[in-house]
């Protein structure tokens, strides 16, 4: 019981990953606050720094960032703090699941159902054309885009990228181990990778094509051979999808969608001109 409440912080940050990036904020305090205590055993408790090099390491990656705020044209400190919680996470999550492959489990299975809904919830957006929670959705082509429990499908998307891969993981796991189960993990995937397509993440798409790709080739036999038939298949029936050809068409032909170009030439263009301490978090905008 005890070892539960030590990574308990973990399993609700699990939870608030995919459905809250403001819960998610709160519960990396909380993460933090425990990241240095761990159950040694039956009524022991030990306190464990990380290792020094990563400490030190650290503590240089956030001066350099307090001195880029202090240094901006317009200081935004609330934007240091929200920039930095997933980064302190580089550093807490392993030190409280050191040691503990079941903690680690049971939090990727949380945040695999905490996405599932997310994507549930995404689909219905699209689907229905309403988000209850935040009242209004933007459209693409005539059709409602899934943004999840983000306030834009871009995050919605970004967040889809890494629990598509934890997904697809056990999807291949499961189809090697007992691939007669392998329905649940497949289920996952469908519905992920749904709310993935109606979200219109472009890049988003490409990284979880890719990371597919991947997995596919780490088969043999039979089982690769199946894989590359499942891509293949899932590659006609998306781009089938007219409003996914014009999103991809629009990529080179649209002047007002060709920015990762621009992009580029702005982010050069102001690292030419402060390359010592940048813009300072936030400062994006400004920047461009």
């Amino acid at each position: 019981m005890t070892a539960i409440l030590v990574a308990l912080p973990v399993y609700l940050l699990a939870l608030a990953a995919p459905t809250s990036v403001w819960a998610a904020n709160i519960l990396t305090g909380a993460v933090l606050a425990w990241a240095l205590v761990r159950v040694a055993g039956p009524g022991r408790r030990e306190i464990q720094l990380p290792p020094r090099q990563v400490l030190l390491a650290f503590a240089a990656y956030l001066l350099a960032h307090v001195i880029a705020t202090v240094l901006a044209p317009d200081r935004r400190w609330d934007k240091l703090g929200e920039e930095m919680w997933l980064k302190l996470l580089l550093v807490a999550i392993p030190v409280v699941v050191a040691g503990r492959s079941d903690v680690a489990r049971r939090a990727i299975w949380l945040t695999l159902a905490a996405g599932t809904v997310a994507s549930a919830y995404g689909i219905f957006q699209h689907l229905a054309d309403s988000d209850p929670i935040r009242g209004s959705l933007k459209h693409f082509d005539g059709a409602a885009i899934a943004q999840g429990f983000t306030n834009h499908h871009l995050s919605f998307g970004g967040q889809l990228v890494t629990l598509l891969a934890l997904a697809l993981c056990w999807l291949r796991q499961d189809v090697l181990d007992h691939w007669r189960r392998s329905w649940r993990p497949a289920a996952v995937c469908l519905l992920m990778g749904l709310a993935l397509i109606w979200s219109f993440a472009r890049s988003a798409q490409l990284g979880v094509f890719a990371a597919a790709v991947f997995l596919v080739f780490t088969l043999t036999g039979r089982w690769r051979r199946v894989g590359i038939v499942g891509l293949v298949a899932v590659l006609v029936l998306v781009v089938a999808m007219p409003s996914i050809r014009t999103r991809a068409a629009e990529s080179f032909t649209d002047e007002k969608e060709v920015t990762r170009p621009n992009l580029w030439r702005s982010s050069v263009a102001g690292i030419a001109d402060r390359p010592l301490v940048g813009w300072g978090p936030g400062k994006f905008g400004v920047m461009l």
